[in-house]
This record gives C-alpha cells, sequence and structure tokens, in this order.
C-alpha cells in the first residue's frame, strides 16, 4: 500500500507496519515536532511515491502556546503541499490530552473543529481518533502513559481504528 505517516512523537513510537499489517509504511513522526517543524522539513518526505499520507500533529504546539490560528494555517498549508504530490490523504484529529495534561483540551476540541471543516472544504478524509481513545473530551487513562503519550493499548486501539479507517476509505 505504501503509507506515509506523518507527526510527532504519538506517530514516531507507532510500529505502523505491525499496526497496520502492512510491510510498506514509512514513518515520518518525530518526537517533539510542531506544526513549524513539519512544515519545514516537508519537502525532505518522500510523499510523491506514496498511496497515502496519514497526517497527525497539534499537541506539541498547543503545549508550547502556539495560537490556535497559526497551528491551523501551518497544518493547511502542510495539507495543500501534500495535496500536490498526492489526493489521497487522512487528517487524523488532534488527541485530547489525559487529566493530567488537559488543560489543552478545550484547544484541541476547536482546532479539530477548525480541521474537520476545513478537510471536508477540499474532499479529504478525516478521522476521529478521539472516538475511540478519549471520553468525555479526555484521553482514557488505559490508552496513555503520562497524559499524552500512548500506552501499549492505546496504539493497539488507534491502529486498529485507523486500518478500519483506511479499508473504508479504500473502498469508496
Amino acid at each position: 500500500m505504501n503509507v506515509v505517516m506523518i507527526g510527532d512523537s504519538l506517530t514516531e513510537w507507532g510500529d505502523w507496519n505491525k499496526l497496520l499489517n502492512e510491510n510498506d509504511v514509512l514513518n515520518e513522526g518525530i518526537s517533539g515536532n510542531t506544526s513549524y517543524d513539519i512544515l519545514d522539513r516537508i519537502d525532505t518526505i518522500n510523499i510523491s511515491q506514496s498511496s497515502l499520507v496519514v497526517l497527525m500533529l497539534g499537541i506539541n504546539d498547543l503545549y508550547i502556546g502556539y495560537e490556535i490560528a497559526s497551528i491551523f494555517k501551518n497544518y493547511k498549508k502542510i495539507v495543500e503541499y501534500i495535496s500536490q504530490k498526492t489526493s489521497n490523504i487522512i487528517v487524523q484529529s488532534t488527541v485530547y490530552a489525559g487529566k493530567q495534561e488537559n488543560f489543552m483540551n478545550s484547544k484541541v476540541e476547536k482546532l479539530n473543529e477548525m480541521l474537520v471543516d476545513y478537510v471536508k472544504k477540499r474532499g479529504f478524509h478525516y478521522i476521529d481518533v478521539n472516538s475511540v481513545l478519549s471520553s468525555g473530551n479526555e484521553l482514557k487513562d488505559l490508552y496513555t502513559t503520562d497524559g499524552v503519550h500512548f500506552s501499549k493499548e492505546g496504539y493497539e486501539t488507534w491502529g486498529l481504528f485507523l486500518k478500519n479507517q483506511i479499508a473504508k476509505f479504500s473502498s469508496l
């Protein structure tokens, strides 16, 4: 299938070949990356050879204190760049933080609302990872090790959900 996963530590620390049951997933997650970092390195990622690009970012930006408007602006630039290389793009929701870091969650919600609207207008796919990993606008304790990063169960749940969503979109 040749999938490219782009994001921060949440993406980097996932074994995507195993989680998606594929053998050609390129993991372009880098711990600590913000939307600014991804925008700076986007032209070094081999997108043109991929059949699907999956993107998740934003939590590091919010943790640092970047404004939602600037994160969203960067997100759009990243998606626009990717869309010049491939039309198969999945934008995943920014994941809520757990109760240890939940001060960001109202901003996560606002960013996700903006992303849903933008992605629908552009005709790309959006999946709400929070629908399986969170409850009451917080990442479930079972799925996190520290309020932000995923536990083994978190990765397994995210991976299965993403795999099923990819299959669903591939059949459209």
